[in-house]
């Protein structure tokens, strides 16, 4: 039997614009299993469910298949395996130390994941002046209990937009198209509140020299209960239809449509 893929994508394609979905997956490699302190319950609350279907929004997409407790794609290699609690919301994730061919194993999945999504992206700019990536995640915010009040929306904005690695000049007409399109469907969409972006978006960033943007999109986990791991298919799908809005407006202006 042939090991399950770490990641699906669409690629290999010729779009300017790719959407991505590196935590949505949920699978351990079997050997990892017995090392593991956490259940799958407990491994679901700090992964991105459902997030897959946003990336598909766009013309390409690629999603992780495997638990961010594998091998975490939004850190750097020197982080990406979890090792202690303070690395993982306080969780203790391995039943003492993790072998270190173990650990080996999962960070060669990193680099193999990189090494092909800097080959699709030079190759795209060849055809392209720029690309755009669309970074989709979802983040917690009970994380006091399932019956606790919410955290402060000052503070938790429903669609928090991570720009921290671009130059906002050369990006601004992408971003406003985007969230324009959000903020049109009433949705509270602000700018680097929450997050402003991890690992990919720097290293995606670097590696385009100027030419590639990434906004890293988190989703408040309104569209589902991050206790148990069940979503609620109506408020999904509205979050869906109004992220297909904003992107349809971001290809108008890259001329996709």
């Amino acid at each position: 039997m042939s090991p399950a893929p770490f990641y699906a994508c669409s690629l290999p394609g010729d779009s300017a614009l790719l959407g991505t979905a590196i935590h949505d997956g949920h699978r351990l490699r079997p050997s990892l299993e017995s090392f593991c302190a956490l259940g799958r319950a407990g491994r679901l609350r700090e992964e991105d469910p459902f997030t897959r279907p946003f990336a598909e929004l766009c013309p390409e997409w690629l999603a992780g298949c495997h638990s961010r407790f594998e091998v975490d794609l939004n850190r750097p290699p020197s982080k990406a395996v979890y090792r202690r609690p303070e690395d993982a919301w306080g969780l203790r994730c391995w039943k003492g130390d993790l072998p270190e061919e173990e650990r080996e194993q999962s960070l060669s999945l990193h680099r193999s994941f990189y090494r092909m999504l800097k080959e699709d992206l030079l190759r795209r700019l060849v055809r392209h002046e720029r690309l755009l990536v669309l970074d989709f995640h979802s983040y917690n915010h009970r994380r006091d209990g399932r019956d606790t009040p919410p955290a402060d929306p000052a503070e938790n904005p429903e669609i928090n937009i991570g720009t921290g690695a671009l130059d906002l000049d050369e990006w601004g007409d992408l971003l406003e198209a985007f969230v324009d399109g959000l903020r049109e469907r009433g949705r509270d969409t602000r700018l680097n509140v929450k997050f402003n972006g991890g690992y990919l978006n720097r290293r995606l960033v670097r590696t385009g020299k100027g030419r590639i943007g990434v906004f890293s999109v988190e989703y408040r986990k309104d569209f589902m209960d991050e206790w148990t791991g069940e979503l609620d298919h109506k408020a999904h799908q509205s979050l869906l239809q109004d992220t297909k809005t904003a992107v349809q407006q971001v290809l108008t202006v890259m001329g996709e449509e």
